[in-house]
């Protein structure tokens, strides 16, 4: 191994993306672990942490708001399994 190589971290938890919800997640997952003073989580962003695309998203949040709503449909999409939890 050279001088130059990079140092290899580990984590247990890893957050993709330093944008409102990356943030909000690594957040989270501190709170749930704080029992443990040896759990790490590492957030990885493309940028500075203070440059993300939260400010320009302009698709809201998808949410079943009408009764007559399916809540599948926002899952099929992406083919995903949809787990029927009462909201």
């Amino acid at each position: 191994m050279s001088a130059s190589s990079p140092k290899i971290e580990k984590f247990d938890a890893l957050v993709i993306g330093g944008g409102a919800a990356g943030l909000y997640t690594a957040l989270c997952l501190q709170q749930e672990y704080a029992h443990d003073p040896n759990y790490r989580i590492g957030l990885v962003t493309k940028d500075e942490l203070k440059i993300s695309a939260t400010d320009w998203a302009q698709g809201g949040i998808a949410a079943v708001v009408d009764p007559s709503d399916r809540p599948g449909i926002i899952c099929d999409f992406f083919n995903l399994e949809l787990l029927n939890h009462d909201l």
